[in-house]
């Protein structure tokens, strides 16, 4: 399957974090189908930072937040609890401002501010 995508970063293992222009789940799920519970945290991670960047703007586009905050449930609902719990301590995250800077650190040069 050949869907246009938006590349923002990559994860730790040097895979891709894009968005896929597609509102059917589905499809970004089987696309992201390898991604490792780590792979996801980090996509997950850089998307809500993403989505906390356009939020900072003035004139915000929502469809621009909704488009990161859409992708970023996507990861993080194909996680356990569990998963996300391990991540946050591997990584030595405790707050929302710690995973958006973790997001910060996994964006491509032209995306981070």
């Amino acid at each position: 399957m050949n869907i246009p995508t938006q590349r923002f970063g990559e994860t730790r293992s040097g895979r891709a974090i894009c968005t896929y222009t597609t509102e059917d789940a589905k499809i970004v799920v089987d696309m992201t189908a390898d991604f490792t519970p780590a792979d996801r945290f980090d996509a997950m991670a850089l998307l809500q930072y993403l989505a906390i960047r356009v939020l900072r703007r003035t004139g915000v586009d929502p469809r621009e937040f909704s488009r990161y905050a859409w992708h970023a449930t996507i990861h993080v609902n194909r996680m356990s609890q569990e998963d996300l719990e391990r991540e946050m301590r591997d990584l030595s995250l405790t707050t929302s401002f710690g995973v958006a800077k973790h997001g910060k650190s996994r964006a491509d040069h032209l995306f981070i501010d």
